[in-house]
């Protein structure tokens, strides 16, 4: 079969188009592709470096404000001061009285190195130490109270012991009407005043 001449010019043309499009669709495809990635890896490495600038002045602000607030403590005693401790003690006291604990409170010196045993400055941060008996769920009431006293206060140990037959045996005035079960706590704190 022979074909007319204007058709094997247009079969040679498409033919030509096609080998044209192809030769130039297979080598530009994989540098397109190759683009497309290296353009998304910029934009991925251009979102790292504005959350890493962010980050930076949030933390250069953080900086600023820390530095600020450490001065204002440096110009407030932080510690309750001495003429508030009796108030503190009444607090308790009613704290005890109302989560229906008995009490026995007293301020504890904190001796660190480099205090001298007649150094009166080491009762510069008051420390209380509470003795508590009671029962359990009376004793998370007052945990409770305390953490909602008009003051901040520190727990800096807490030990539990439950009363034994012997304990309540005991001349203890404070295990008098106790029951086995009932626990003896010891709760050592660091009082602060609220500004």
């Amino acid at each position: 079969m022979i074909l007319p001449p204007a058709k094997k010019i247009y079969l040679a043309s498409a033919a030509f188009s096609l080998l044209i499009i192809g030769l130039l669709f297979f080598p530009v495809w994989p540098l397109l592709k190759q683009i497309k990635a290296t353009s998304l890896g910029l934009a991925q490495k251009k979102q790292d470096i504005d959350s890493f600038f962010t980050n930076w002045q949030n933390l250069e602000s953080s900086r600023q404000e820390y530095q600020e607030i450490q001065n204002q403590l440096k110009e407030h005693s932080s510690f309750l001061p001495a003429d508030s401790a009796i108030d503190f003690i009444m607090i308790l006291e009613n704290f005890a009285q109302m989560t229906e604990n008995r009490q026995v409170i007293s301020a504890v010196k904190k001796i660190t190195p480099t205090d001298s045993a007649t150094d009166a400055s080491a009762f510069k941060n008051p420390s209380f130490q509470i003795t508590l008996w009671g029962s359990f769920p009376n004793l998370i009431k007052f945990l409770i109270y305390l953490e909602n006293a008009p003051y901040f206060t520190k727990v800096d140990s807490l030990q539990i012991n439950r009363l034994t037959e012997r304990d309540l045996t005991s001349p203890e005035k404070e295990t008098a009407g106790l029951k086995i079960g009932d626990v003896k706590s010891l709760i050592n704190l660091t009082v602060y005043q609220k500004q």
